[in-house]
Order: C-alpha cells, then structure tokens, then sequence
C-alpha cells in the first residue's frame, strides 16, 4: 500500500494503521523542545545529480535513501559512510542544489564537535569557526551577572564552535560529494510518499518540471527539517501551539572585535523589584562571533538573536527567514548594553536581519517505523533557547550509524531492528532536551535572578540549561 498525505496513513511497528483512528502519540504538554529549524537555500550550493530511477546499489551493503540535505542529512551520510562503508547512500534535497542560508550562526557544543572531529572534518572546521572561550550573562544595564568559560576553557576535551550555517553546509556537503561522489545527491526531490514492499521500501519523489520517480532502498531516514514531508505521514494531526515568542536574526560586521573575539554575550531586559533584578523580563539578546578569518584580522562577523515576548498572535506564518526590519528590531531594543555591545547600533549596522516566529510541538513516543525512522528536527523539533538543535541531529547520525553497523553485518535483514536499536538510544535523551528547552518559551530565555550587593550583583538563582552538561548526557547513551 502506497502512503501519503491525501491518505493519511500511520505505520506502525508491524502494518500500517489508518492514522484518522489514532490521534498522533505524545509526551504532553509539560515539557518541550526546540525548534531549530532546518537550513533554507541559499549560498554554499553544491553540485547535485538530478537523474532518476531505481537505485540498484551493488548488492554489497544496505542501500540507504536519506530524505533532506541539511545538517542532519548530511551528517548522517557522512557517519554512515564511516561506519557501514558498504552502505549504498543517497540524499534526496527537494531544492535545486545542497545549500544552507549564509548570515546565520549556529553553535556547536563539545560532544557534536566530537562525531565531527571524527568523521576528519577538524581542519575545515577549524579554519572557519570561532572556538568559544566563555559565555557572558549580563543584565540591560551594563551589569555583569557571570561569565561561564566553554568549550575547551571549561575542561572539556573539545571545544564549542561557532559557525555560520553556510559555511558548515559547505563542509559537510563537500566531504559528502569527495568521499560519496556527486551522484550520490538527488536535487529537485521532493519526497511524497513510500511503500514497504517485503524486505525493501520504496520512496516516491516529485519533480520540478512534472512527474514523479521512484527509488528502492533498504531504510528510509526522514532528515527533511521541522516542516518533514516524512513524519507527516506518521502524525498527519499533529498540532502546533504559538509560544508568545518571537526571535529576529542577523549577522554584523565589527571592525574591532570585542573581547578577546571569541566570547558569546547574553543580554537579558532588567527590571527592579523589591531589592530583587530579573534579567529577560521579557527581552533578551543574545550575539557571538562566527568567522575564524575575520577575527584573526582584528575584527567580527558578529551573529546575533534579539527575542521578546510578543502576547498577540503575528500573521507570519512559520518560518526562520521572514523578512524584517532592523530599524524596528533596534528600537525595541534601545538601552541595551554591555560593555562593547550596544545591541540597537548592533542591530542597526546589520547587513542581514530575519524574522522567526516561535511555536512548539510536543514531542513523539516513535521515531521509527518498519525500515522508515526519523532524524533531527523531523523526529524531535525543538524551541531555539538552548544551542541544542543541530547538535542534536548529529548526535542523531552517529547513533544511526552505529545501529546499522550493529545489526547489518550479516545482511539487510536486520535494518529495522537497527532503526529500532537507533530510537531506543535516542528518543529519551533527545525529548528530554526538547522539554528542557521548552522552559525558555514558558517564561524567559534567559531566567536569571539576581540581588544587587552594593555595588555588584550576586547570583542568587539559575534556573536555565547547563548547556555542555545536557548534550554530554545526551550524548553518553549512544557514545559507545
């Protein structure tokens, strides 16, 4: 039986149920998770073969048709190239070419630095990305609550990067075509629809200029972001909820970097109560450096992300790339400041400024289906309140690629007790981060309290994400 969206079908871990019947499983509403979203095209485009047909593979591993040519897509491409070097792969991208949109940064904590390390990728990365020394919290006001060291300066056996979005899909998409050739990414794509036909799946694409193509493979991997074509067909129902949040994006360019260029500043609105200042009371900014080259040149491509508490519905629909504009993004923010960071002169001499409406899903009891599984955003869509997102789609592709090396040395018999194997060593640490990051949408970003003591401030209380600390406990489940 074919599955799409017009049908409305549900797979479960044996037959396919009609999904009408069963409303989409999840976790409820105590919790949350993030939704960083999936890279839009833009620069860094690579070559992509966009011919058709039956992939036939050589008969000598598991044919592997990963669906989204992002972060998570990309990585686990990689990783499994790594681990199941037999493995058939191939990544289907709806868009014309692999790409990512330049001017927006990501961070990358310790353990995700780890798998990329690992898959050869030090020296690219190395090359580009700023290696995060600390990690500033400050109120409004210029008043310094406490700076945080990260990455390799808080004893970590790796460091934080931060990177532009563009940059890291030009690397990941790079080493894809060296090591996996060219033909092994179908752009112009779009997936609709698959079917499991005994021990194989065949997915079914569209086409730009009309018609569709079919592909046959041993596993189907939806990567395919936070609006997945592939987990639709799982949780057809699945609602989303606004958060009262909305987060404006952009990239400056500094002549002189502040700092020693290598520090993220978290900047949180201060209001006074009884004694007490609560910094993000309902504002918050956050801003970090991104380019390697830059800083080496005395100055920084600073990347920055203004958030505030909006209580009426916007009329955008979702999406991280709406058009929006500075002049009001840095009047909202007047009177910021810390230190070298004046956030509206920041915002104003931005060469690129993006909208991102915030809303939230619960998260998912089941990833994998049969020989079809998800990653990602696709499986665990999360909030942007914790540098989680991405990181966690690699710790995805790892944990991916070890359940089939695990299960698929004597054949593509074992393909779905490996995606199976994979869910098991996953969801639960990964919802977990998606219901820690939803506490940034319940309250404040940035929910630091804090007395005035004389003449500085005291941290009393912090009720945010220990960053490192969770993802290396994300991570640990699946790091051996």
């Amino acid at each position: 039986m074919e599955h799409n969206n017009s049908a409305g079908l549900r797979m479960g871990r044996g037959r396919p149920t009609p999904a009408a019947e069963e409303p989409s499983p999840v976790l409820g509403s105590t919790g949350a998770y993030k939704a960083e979203v999936k890279p839009k095209i833009g620069s860094a485009p690579v070559a992509a073969a966009k011919a058709g047909g039956t992939i036939a593979g050589d008969g000598a591993g598991p044919r592997i048709l990963i669906v989204g040519g992002g972060i998570g897509g990309l990585t686990t491409a990689l990783c499994l190239k790594q681990r199941v070097p037999a493995a058939h792969i191939t990544i289907f991208e709806k868009a014309d070419s692999i790409s990512a949109s330049g001017g927006l940064g990501i961070n990358l904590l310790a353990p995700c630095i780890e798998v990329l390390f690992s898959l050869g990728l030090e020296v690219p990365l190395r090359e580009t990305a700023i290696e995060t020394s600390a990690l500033i919290l400050a109120g409004s006001h210029d008043e310094h609550i406490k700076t945080d060291p990260r990455g390799l300066a808080a004893g970590h056996t790796m460091p934080q990067l931060s990177i532009d979005r563009g940059q890291l899909a030009r690397i990941l998409s790079d080493a894809v075509v060296d090591r996996l050739g060219a033909e092994a990414v179908k752009a112009d794509h779009r997936f609709q629809s698959f079917e499991e036909r005994g021990d194989h799946v065949v997915a079914r694409f569209a086409r730009e200029g009309g018609g569709t193509t079919e592909f046959v493979g041993d596993a189907l991997i939806g990567a395919d972001g936070l609006h997945s074509a592939v987990r639709k067909l799982f949780y057809p129902h699945e609602q989303k909820r606004y958060t009262g949040w909305v987060s404006w994006r952009g990239l400056t360019p500094m002549a002189s970097a502040p700092y020693d260029g290598r520090t993220m500043t978290i900047i949180g609105k201060v209001r006074e109560d009884d004694g007490r200042v609560a910094a993000s009371y309902g504002q918050a900014f956050v801003c970090y450096p991104i380019d390697e080259p830059t800083r080496k040149r005395g100055g920084a491509l600073m990347n920055w992300v203004a958030e505030m508490a909006v209580e009426e519905v916007p009329s955008e629909e979702e999406g991280w790339l709406l058009p929006a504009s500075k002049e009001e993004v840095a009047a909202a923010f007047a009177g910021f400041c810390f230190g070298p960071i004046v956030v509206a002169s920041l915002i104003s001499e931005a060469t690129t400024c993006t909208k991102f409406v915030l809303y939230d899903r619960d998260p998912v009891q089941q990833w994998s289906f049969g020989r079809v599984t998800l990653l990602g955003d696709a499986a665990h869509p999360m909030l942007p309140f914790g540098s989680l997102g991405a990181g966690t789609a690699i710790l995805d592709a790892d944990a991916l690629a070890r359940a089939l090396e695990s299960e698929t040395t004597s054949g593509t018999q074992g393909v779905p007790q490996a995606l199976e194997l994979y869910e098991r060593a996953r969801i639960e640490s990964a919802n977990d981060t998606v219901l820690k990051c939803r506490k940034g949408a319940l309250h404040k970003p940035l929910t630091e309290a804090c007395v005035r003591s004389s003449r500085r401030l005291s941290v009393i209380m912090f009720d945010g994400l220990n960053l490192d600390s969770d993802l290396d406990s994300d991570s640990d489940s699946d790091s051996n």
